[in-house]
């Protein structure tokens, strides 16, 4: 079961592989030119431990004095293609270790998505659980029916919201003010939106003059 996460420390942890398969690209990037530049070139046996020696000395140069001139050419062609043999070993090795890293880091991103999925519907679950205050529709429906009903049956919209205000001063909470479409608050384009629905509900008229809303006569509204 997916669990809630540091989302910092999982990014830490994921920044951390990514660092080391870039870096590990780039060295395997160098291996790959030494290794399609380089030749296969057999090293004939009696010479391997010569080459080897060769190939690890620091003074390279004064080890080699002790051979005669023929074989030190020999001993320093193979130990081109010896060192040569080496990298393409160890590229492969890298390679190895690469998959290795794309593995662990593939299998941490499906985690941190997994996790991340956890934890973002358990945020929205714990916001949709908090009571947010704000102004039922009951109460705005109502309060815009009994505006309009004061107002003789008719009024212009801005009128209207004026008057709304007044009545729900004591009544309005934070989140029913707060600016949604300047420079309209939220309660009131949730006014419009009942308007609509109460339209459609034959309590309010259809063809009011523009900017108007206008009651049905009570004996006409849909019941």
């Amino acid at each position: 079961m997916s669990k809630q996460i540091d989302l910092k420390k999982s990014r830490k942890e994921i920044d951390t592989i990514h660092s080391t398969f870039i870096k590990k690209s780039d060295v395997i990037s160098k291996y790959i030119d030494k290794k399609n530049k380089s030749k296969k070139v057999p090293i004939p046996p009696k010479i391997l431990f010569f080459v080897k020696e060769y190939s690890h000395k620091k003074d390279k140069l004064k080890w080699l004095n002790q051979f005669p001139k023929a074989q030190q050419t020999e001993i320093k062609k193979h130990a081109r293609y010896y060192t040569d043999r080496i990298d393409r070993d160890k590229c492969n090795y890298e390679i190895s270790e690469l998959q290795k890293n794309i593995n662990d880091y593939m299998k941490i991103l499906n985690r941190f998505r997994s996790d991340l999925k956890a934890t973002l519907l358990s945020r929205k679950s714990n916001k949709k659980s908090k009571d947010i205050e704000k102004t039922s529709r009951e109460v705005l429906e109502g309060t815009l029916i009994q505006v309009l009903e004061e107002s003789g049956g008719k009024a212009h919209r801005n009128d209207v919201f004026e008057k709304m205000e007044k009545v729900l001063k004591d009544t309005l909470t934070d989140y029913d003010r707060e600016i949604i479409a300047d420079p309209l608050e939220r309660w009131k384009i949730n006014v419009s939106f009942y308007r609509s629905e109460l339209v459609g509900n034959g309590v309010i008229k259809r063809d009011s003059p523009r900017g108007f809303w206008t009651l049905e006569k009570k004996n006409e509204r849909k019941k």
